[in-house]
């Protein structure tokens, strides 16, 4: 019994941290796009159009880097990436 509750509670822990990479992983990837297309976010982006695609550029990176990363990692790096693209 304890061993299927440390089994249930990996799992839920397993789908927490996919949860938050994915959540991480649409923000930045929605940034990347939005910053892509100069009609779209032309005029509001001109002062952080560099900062937000260094930012979604890391973030990328990190992503990259980190496929390992708790889900608390991915949630803090979503808070930092947010900080950057929403003022």
């Amino acid at each position: 019994m304890v061993q299927e509750l440390r089994s249930l509670q990996r799992k839920i822990e397993g789908k927490e941290k996919i949860d938050a990479c994915n959540i991480l992983e649409t923000y930045v990837y929605n940034m990347k796009n939005q910053v892509n297309d100069k009609d779209k976010l032309a005029d509001k982006l001109q002062a952080y159009e560099k900062e937000i695609e260094t930012t979604v550029k890391e973030a990328v990176e990190w992503l990259d880097d980190n496929q390992s990363a708790k889900n608390e990692d991915y949630e803090e790096k979503l808070k930092q990436v947010e900080a950057t693209c929403n003022p």
